[in-house]
């Protein structure tokens, strides 16, 4: 029987090695940003945009007039002609056909620099898995610093692109608010001006703090690497010899936590933060959509959900098949031990580091499993000390035990609903030919708690991403009527009210595109400062003497940190992959459906608007930025199914490969599982948003 536990936990691993590859788990966080920066979806109003510029130098044909009025005491910013509303117009143009072409030109480069980066990365594996320190100090800082150079190379061009774009949104909301100030606007067009303009400026403001936020927490990513070595040495120094596997688990909840935190910045960074934290701030953006925000300062407490998961797993252990209470395990007579409280000073380390955290209600639910496993264990030492192990008092332990593991799953299923964390992780060269565990139960447990949560992941993304695109097409048909109706009208039929209007449309166009280019912006911020960690912290760490912390499986501290450098390079190579597919797409989409429309721009703008030529230059624009826009739909489509038939493809390898071995679980603890990962994951409720948010 032993035996056969044994094969079947080894297939298990096996099995899950498998479904964890390098390759699955960038899949998979590809999957989990792609319905948040699917770029090829903010792409289609490209051409329709281009061609508001292009009506915007037909209508500055029409009746000029001056903005001058009433402007503010130390003047304008941005506008540079206030004595013509026309010349104002072609500013606008003119400023808008530039952000195109550097967009374009940027991207390219972005493209270019971004594919050398998983070379890089194959070679510092290939180094890193020597197993040599001196080697390791010697070659690998140069393959560092040249992603650091290409990540801050890629960084400065994606913030000269988001400048650009944001240049030509100040222009025309300096332009809006010159109109409002020179009593040019209509009553009924004043409201939507100064709800529009207002709306940029939250925007704005909305994404400095973002990005001061996310600085600050990339900031505290060392703070993070310190406090892994703290966990490892808790655990290595409280754990009774003999339990060498149990701290191999244990480290599998740090890399899962480093994840955890490479994850939750990246999805920030997209600026879609729509995690369903308990103590989330509720941003109302728009009257008819509650959109609910992560709190930054949380990610630090959502890393513990790792820990402590692992910690409430170690305590099913001492559970028998029947899920009795085996005293035997608890107390080592021989050595009058008692075997738990290595997991109690875990608890306690975990509860004495969430004192100073962000007061809300994921801290208030992990301190509550943080009590509940030191009652646990103290209830346990009682027990075994008074030699009442075989009372039939075990049954409130048991039950304890259990509901501990069960709000250990809930919150855990919270910390990757909120940061996209993936369920599976890579294992870290140093860890991949460890020796499977033989937990038998527990083990078969975990692996069905992680495929449900991929589960619901891969449907939450897939949801995530049809809201994204039906979005995108509601927007999409809103501009489409402006453009199609103003392109009906001649030179003069074109009056105020109209261009107000399309002036609106294309401020909102323009700052859709910005916000990608910004996010763009902190993909490789995060890449440089998870390479600045390894530079300037992990490599040095590996002067340290090498001093054997698990003899019998012969990992050594300098083991871990070899294994935290490719975490951390991972994490990096993780982003660079995203950041290279996004600008592959955007290169090929540009390159085939935009550029040509640029150009036709560009002649347009060098034409006079009285010029016979003119209206042939117009009506050749429309016509391509037509079909260019019928084109990119196209291709958004057919990324759409390839991702609906990817995030499936995902949960079918986990449902043929690995789903068939775990064999203990029965129906009534799968549905326990379900139920706690439901419980973790689930959107709240209009009522839990007023009472946690």
């Amino acid at each position: 029987m032993a035996s056969q536990i044994c094969a079947n936990q080894y297939d298990i691993s096996k099995a899950v090695l498998n479904v964890s590859r390098a390759a699955d788990v960038k899949e998979e966080f590809e999957l989990q940003m792609k319905s948040k920066t699917n770029w090829e979806t903010y792409l289609v109003p490209g051409p329709m945009t281009i061609a508001l510029l292009g009506e915007l130098i037909m209508i500055s044909a029409s009746n000029d007039f001056s903005i001058k009025k009433n402007a503010p005491k130390d003047g304008y910013k941005y506008i540079r002609y206030l004595e013509s509303f026309r010349a104002c117009l072609m500013q606008v143009a003119n400023e808008g056909y530039d952000a195109f072409s550097m967009a374009h030109r940027n991207m390219d480069e972005i493209r270019l620099h971004s594919m050398n980066i998983p070379d890089y990365i194959k070679q510092i594996v290939q180094i890193l898995v020597q197993g040599d320190d001196q080697l390791v100090q010697l070659l690998l800082p140069d393959h560092l610093i040249n992603m650091k150079d290409i990540s801050e190379e890629c960084t400065a061009l994606s913030a000269a692109v988001e400048n650009k774009f944001s240049s030509v949104i100040h222009t025309v909301q300096e332009l809006l608010e010159a109109c409002v100030n020179a009593n040019k606007v209509y009553q009924e067009n004043l409201e939507d001006i100064q709800t529009s303009i207002e709306t940029t400026k939250m925007k704005e403001k909305a994404a400095k703090e973002t990005k001061e936020t996310i600085e600050k927490q990339m900031n505290k990513m060392e703070k993070f690497v310190d406090e892994a070595h703290s966990q490892l040495n808790t655990a290595l120094n409280s754990t009774p010899s003999g339990l060498d596997m149990v701290v191999i688990d244990l480290i599998h909840g740090i890399w899962d936590g480093f994840t955890t935190l490479g994850s939750s910045i990246a999805n920030i960074c997209t600026g879609k933060r729509s995690a369903k934290s308990k103590c989330n701030t509720v941003r109302r953006e728009d009257a008819s959509e509650n959109k609910q925000v992560c709190h930054i300062d949380e990610i630090p407490i959502y890393l513990k959900s790792n820990i402590l998961l692992q910690y409430a797993f170690r305590l099913t252990d001492y559970l028998d098949k029947d899920k009795k209470l085996d005293m035997q395990k608890v107390y080592d007579a021989r050595r009058d031990i008692v075997t738990s409280d290595w997991i109690k000073a875990g608890f306690d380390e975990v509860h004495k580091n969430m004192a100073g955290e962000h007061d809300c209600a994921p801290k208030h639910l992990a301190l509550e499993i943080c009590r509940m496993g030191i009652h646990v264990c103290n209830e346990l030492s009682a027990l075994a000390k008074s030699n009442k192990g075989n009372s039939n008092d075990n049954t409130k332990i048991t039950e304890d035990i259990q509901e501990l593991l069960n709000k250990a799953e809930t919150f855990n299923s919270l910390n990757k609903k909120t940061t996209s964390a993936p369920a599976f992780i890579p294992q870290s060269p140093n860890m991949v030919n460890m020796p499977p565990r033989t937990g038998g139960f527990q083990s078969e447990r975990l692996c069905q708690f992680k495929i449900e949560q991929t589960k619901q992941q891969m449907r939450f993304a897939q949801e995530s991403y049809d809201k994204t695109f039906e979005a995108m097409k509601k927007a999409n048909e809103e501009l489409n009527e402006i453009i199609v109706s103003m392109q009906k009208l001649k030179v003069k039929e074109v009056d105020f009210d109209k261009t107000v209007k399309m002036l609106i449309k294309g401020m909102n166009a323009l700052g859709n595109v910005k916000e990608q280019w910004e996010k763009m912006v902190r993909f490789f911020q995060m890449i440089s400062s998870h390479i600045k960690i390894c530079l300037n912290k992990s490599v040095k760490q590996l002067g340290n003497t090498s001093k054997t912390i698990l003899k019998s499986v012969t990992y050594t501290s300098n083991s871990f940190v070899r294994d935290l450098i490719y975490q951390q390079a991972f994490q990096a190579c993780n982003i660079a992959n995203h950041v290279h597919m996004i600008s592959e797409t955007y290169t090929e989409v540009s390159d085939l459906y935009i550029m040509d429309q640029v150009s036709t721009l560009g002649r347009l703008i060098a034409l006079n608007p009285n010029n016979s030529e003119f209206e042939k230059e117009r009506a050749k624009l429309a016509k391509g930025c037509t079909k260019a826009q019928a084109r990119i739909l196209e291709i958004v489509k057919k990324k759409k199914e390839e991702f609906e038939n990817k995030t499936d493809m995902r949960v079918k390898k986990l449902e043929t490969e690995l789903q068939p071995l775990i064999r203990g679980i029965t129906p009534e603890c799968k549905k326990q599982i379900e139920k706690n990962v439901s419980a973790g994951m689930r959107p709240l409720t209009t009522d839990e948003l007023s009472q946690f948010c």
